[in-house]
């Protein structure tokens, strides 16, 4: 069911998929999917913990593996789902919620120094940015031949994101 609802919703997004749609596509009863999940919501949110269990593409160790690799659709789904669920008033509160709760907050418990959570709103933020502008908009700079080129840059910016400045001006 779970499977069904990944590919769904990274499909069609919040608003363009109901319980049922994805009832048949995993080949059960819509009853099923309320008795585990509750509701669409619920199914919404185990979708996006899902999605969203790999960790920060843009790490202090570099950005060469981020830049080089090209991901498998379970990868994008997040993304994938974010992008298309952008109508929904209600997806995008629990997306919201997830970002902040989930990514934001346990990167920013990581960090050392001052506005560790601003910096962790940063990182997701160029993780996010360039994953779109790579994988769904095909960008040859971020996704071509020449990308290798710019990890360099990449590097520079998660050392200063993940290595806060001693002295704030």
């Amino acid at each position: 069911m779970l499977d069904a609802a990944v590919v769904a919703f990274a499909e069609s997004g919040y608003d363009g998929v109901g319980l049922r749609e994805i009832a048949v596509a995993a080949g059960v009863n819509s009853r099923l999917i309320s008795h585990y999940f509750g509701s669409k919501e619920g199914l919404f949110r185990a979708v996006l913990d899902r999605v969203s269990d790999g960790p920060f593409l843009l790490t202090p160790e570099g950005a060469q593996g981020f830049m080089t690799v090209d991901p498998p659709f379970d990868d994008l789904a997040g993304l994938l789902t974010m992008l298309r669920s952008t109508s929904s008033r209600q997806a995008m509160a629990i997306i919201r919620g997830e970002v902040a709760n989930r990514y934001e907050a346990d990167l920013a418990a990581s960090l050392t120094g001052p506005d560790a959570r601003g910096r962790a709103a940063l990182i997701n933020a160029i993780t996010v940015g360039i994953r779109l502008m790579r994988e769904v908009v095909g960008n040859e700079a971020l996704k071509g031949e020449d990308a290798a080129a710019i990890v360099p840059y990449l590097d520079a910016i998660a050392r200063i994101l993940y290595d806060a400045p001693a002295d704030k001006h």
